[in-house]
Order: C-alpha cells, then sequence, then structure tokens
C-alpha cells in the first residue's frame, strides 16, 4: 500500500468513525450495528483476490477506531475514549 493510500484511509476511516459516533447519539444501537456490518463485510471479503488490501485495511481500521481492538494489540482503548 501506497503512502498516498495510507493517508487516504486514514482519513476516510477517521471520518467514517465521526460520523458513526454523531448518529449513535440519536440511535445508541448504531454503532453496535455499524461495527456488526463492518464485521461481516471483512468476514465476506476474507481470501477474496478481487478485494484489494487497501479495502481491508480500511475496514479494520474504522472498526478499530470505534472499538478500540486491534488485531495485533488485543483490546485498547477506542479513538474516542478520554
Amino acid at each position: 500500500m501506497s503512502d498516498t493510500q495510507e493517508i487516504i484511509g486514514q482519513g476516510v476511516a477517521i471520518r467514517v468513525a465521526c460520523l458513526v459516533k454523531s448518529l449513535a447519539e440519536a440511535d445508541p444501537e448504531f454503532e453496535h450495528r455499524f461495527v456488526k456490518n463492518i464485521e461481516d463485510a471483512a468476514y465476506k471479503i476474507e481470501g477474496d483476490e478481487k478485494v484489494s488490501l487497501f479495502t481491508t485495511e480500511l475496514l479494520s481500521n474504522t472498526r478499530s477506531l470505534l472499538t478500540g481492538f486491534t488485531w495485533s494489540s488485543g483490546q485498547g482503548a477506542s479513538f474516542f475514549d478520554e
């Protein structure tokens, strides 16, 4: 993945996570459903050679920002935890 893709992916993931947090203020279950949908999408595209690494990283990064979980470090604080 190029540096440009990484920068764009981080920006997109942060914006999506912020949007999800905002929508969850009106619907507290929204974030849970959204994370479940990300997990379902990641499972569906796993091993699909037509799907780029950029796409899977974007899903993973968005999930990590919302939940604080990464496969390399395990459970930690989310991006929004103070």
